[in-house]
């Protein structure tokens, strides 16, 4: 605890050093973490006394009170960790000990949205339904190739397509796929599989992607920011709409998710799952999906930090994937003795969904 750390320093202990376990973080928001601190721009807090300290306390508490969406979700009471944290504030002697108290502050919203000098303040429970080497003794024997390294490649189980991507990138090129799709035109099914992709990385292609198998203009998703300082003053949900073409594909789909899908990957998994053709299959994902913009990054004088400060909502209007995230239609159980045993019950289900007869 804090208090324990302060006391070890009033008897002479070591400087308080940086606390918990760091968790990897998306490149997006380490990036501009990064930038910000580097460029030196500092809210307007004067250093050097407890006064300052304090300052530099109250800017931070009021703007994650003003700036941050996601107590609509949180059960922290952050008036309560205020009061709470203020003696730690009074006795603070550098700013090393502020920022172990920003940092002890923000872990209390358990959300890996929230950023701390460039490194996830939470990471979520994921309990993984793929085993990647159990998943290419099923595609390598079916001829996997990449046909853009790392982004996305495909392979045949006879007249089902299979297309994994395992990150989302903004060099995706959608072009490449339709050339695939007709270079096999007796398909009868696609399985697309995100059960490895953690949803770092961009969402600039995931829409147009999802075009490929819509048959009509329809919702994919809503964003919903702040619309005043109030934590439950929230805009009105913006529709980001999903598009169709002439030429999509027309047979049933099968994509595969899990927990491990959050962010981008919920993006997309909540879009597709409006498309009739479509049926999610796997476990829920990671309910993660925090947005933040560029004004989400705030500097104080010796750290940065990103609070979300838009969330999203499913088509229906009414489910926060924040809190429900993606459900499967399906819910496919993998165990590590199916694993152990050389088995991949969702890519198995999803085979046995789109070719009955294999």
């Amino acid at each position: 605890m804090l208090e324990e750390r302060f006391e070890k320093r009033e008897r002479g202990g070591a400087d308080m050093k940086a606390f918990g376990a760091k968790a990897p973080v998306f490149s997006h928001l380490a990036a501009m973490a990064a930038i910000f601190c580097s460029c030196g721009i500092f809210d307007p807090v004067e250093l050097g006394s407890h006064d300052d300290f304090k300052a530099e306390y109250d800017l931070f508490w009021a703007t994650v009170d003003r700036t941050y969406v996601g107590f609509i979700f949180t059960d922290a009471d952050w008036q309560a960790l205020y009061d709470q944290y203020l003696p730690l504030v009074e006795s603070a002697a550098t700013q090393s000990d502020m920022m172990a108290i920003f940092q002890e502050m923000l872990t209390q919203f358990q959300d890996a949205g929230v950023v701390f000098n460039g490194e996830q303040t939470y990471s979520p429970d994921i309990q993984q339904n793929v085993d990647m080497d159990v998943l290419w003794t099923y595609l390598e024997p079916a001829g996997f190739t990449w046909f853009q390294q790392d982004i996305w490649g495909a392979c045949l189980f006879d007249s089902t397509a299979y297309l994994m991507i395992p990150e989302w990138s903004s060099g995706f090129i959608p072009i490449l796929f339709d050339d695939f799709l007709e270079a096999h035109p007796g398909l009868t099914g696609l399985i697309v599989d995100i059960r490895m992709n953690d949803g770092s990385g961009s969402d600039l292609k995931i829409l147009e992607i999802a075009r490929r198998f819509n048959d009509e203009l329809r919702v994919g998703f809503y964003t919903v920011g702040k619309d005043g300082p109030g934590h439950f003053d929230l805009a009105e949900p913006r529709p980001r709409m999903m598009y169709s073409r002439a030429n999509y594909f027309t047979g049933p789909i099968a994509v595969l998710i899990g927990s491990n899908c959050g962010w981008t990957s919920e993006k997309f998994a909540a879009a597709v799952s409006n498309i009739p053709a479509v049926t999610m299959l796997g476990d829920t994902t990671m309910r993660e999906v925090g947005i933040s913009s560029g004004d989400a990054l705030h500097a104080l004088p010796a750290c940065s930090y990103i609070v979300p400060d838009t969330t999203l909502m499913m088509a229906d209007s009414v489910t926060w994937i924040q809190e429900a995230g993606v459900s499967p239609d399906i819910f496919v159980d993998a165990t590590e003795e199916q694993f152990s045993q050389g088995i991949d019950p969702v890519l198995e289900s999803a085979l046995d969904l789109l070719s009955p007869t294999r």
